[in-house]
């Protein structure tokens, strides 16, 4: 029997389950890739920053690439946010873009040398510079890129939500970025088979130089091995989960503690909140330990088991893109849902059944409410939910 072709995933982040949104969607491409390929993943950071790779890891090898990144200085960054069509010319003012030194990446990647790579998986558009080079060494290889989202709408929707926190400095520079982004989307050149986006409507209308083929690929997830049944008690324990660094997810955060909670107070409900997420800043913790009701779980290993214990999940969020894993684990746990437009951006979720809509504290706390007063309606919510997630976005 002949030996696999190989194949590069090119990523961001390690792919694995159970980990942030971008991982784990760099992880249904490793496990779809290694069934048909021998998968070396490279990583654009040094050695030393290289994770624990267990013995198990269905890659041949991970290849720390960061050595190969040239960091854009002050002025380059300065120059091309105030002359943002510079970018078409040279990118590496572009915030957030990952420069390439070609010669260097050659000598990282030698090990390949020989071996018949017939695939180039790059994920995130900001990783462009990385893919041509290897495109370059590797004409024969047939090379597709996962733009996720639309880059250039996420910055522009995040730089909205530091706006109205008030982190005025990183909403400028978030903003600054998107319109850099959308220069680049639109007009830079590319030879890429086919560019992959999470969400259908994201494929649609989108006016692009960089491939004639747009595919629409759906976040996927692995569900629990055992769905624990929906537990009713005299107290309604809800769940938010979200890596709280992300400015979308704090805002959820703050926007529950300031206005939502006060709701839940004046309903007469027993309730408690669990909010699930690493990176928390100082003030963020100091406000999540000040409130009553409510506790901060910063490093869970078992995720399932939070799950478990919960009854509503919540998804406040307002700002964000592509389609949020939040939501779809929710879906995976079976439990039922109640979420922003936004929280349930192109999942084809129909308020009503597959979800609560909310767009308020008000109906947040009504929504919680009544799922909390008919267990009924929360077993029906959370199998169509569920239902939902494995026909469309089950990992197989």
């Amino acid at each position: 029997m002949s030996e696999k072709p190989v194949a590069l995933l090119l990523s961001p982040v390690l792919p694995e389950p159970g980990a942030s949104g971008r991982a784990l969607r760099a992880w249904g491409w490793l496990q779809e890739l290694q069934r048909d390929y021998r998968v070396y993943v490279l990583l654009p950071v040094a050695p030393d920053e290289l994770p624990e790779i267990t013995g198990d890891y269905p890659a041949e090898a991970v290849l720390a690439i960061g050595a190969a990144i040239v960091p854009a200085r002050r002025y380059e960054l300065l120059l091309t946010m105030l002359f943002p069509f510079s970018v078409l010319w040279s990118r590496r003012g572009v915030i957030g873009w990952l420069p390439c030194n070609a010669a260097v990446l050659q000598a990282l990647t030698a090990s390949l040398d020989g071996q018949p790579v017939e695939r180039i998986v790059v994920f995130r558009l900001y990783l462009h510079d990385v893919a041509r080079t290897l495109t370059a060494r590797f004409p024969q290889a047939r090379t597709e890129l996962d733009l996720d989202d639309h880059e250039s709408r996420t910055r522009l929707s995040v730089a909205s939500c530091l706006l109205r926190m008030g982190h005025y400095r990183e909403a400028i520079i978030t903003c600054a970025s998107a319109l850099q982004f959308a220069l680049l989307e639109r007009l830079m050149p590319g030879r890429y088979k086919s560019l992959c986006m999470a969400a259908e409507d994201d494929c649609h209308n989108f006016s692009t130089r960089m491939s004639a083929s747009i595919i629409y690929r759906p976040n996927t997830i692995a569900g629990p091995k055992n769905v624990v049944a929906l537990q009713q008690s005299d107290e309604t324990r809800l769940l938010f989960v979200g890596t709280l660094n992300y400015a979308p997810n704090e805002e959820a955060v703050r926007d529950i503690l300031r206005y939502l909670l006060p709701e839940l107070m004046r309903s007469g409900l027993r309730w408690h909140l669990s909010v699930v997420g690493r990176n928390a800043s100082p003030e963020l913790q100091s406000l999540l330990q000040a409130a009553a009701q409510v506790e901060l779980l910063s490093d869970v290993d078992d995720i399932a088991a939070c799950y478990a214990a919960a009854q509503i999940v919540l998804v406040p969020l307002r700002a964000g893109g592509g389609t949020k894993l939040k939501t779809l684990e929710a879906f995976a746990h079976r439990r039922p849902v109640v979420s922003t437009a936004q929280g349930v951006r192109g999942l084809r979720a129909v308020a009503g059944e597959h979800y609560l809509p909310a767009r308020d504290a008000g109906q947040f706390a009504a929504a919680i409410v009544h799922l909390a007063g008919d267990p009924a309606m929360a077993v029906r919510i959370a199998d169509a939910g569920w239902s939902l997630w494995h026909t469309r976005f089950r990992q197989l």
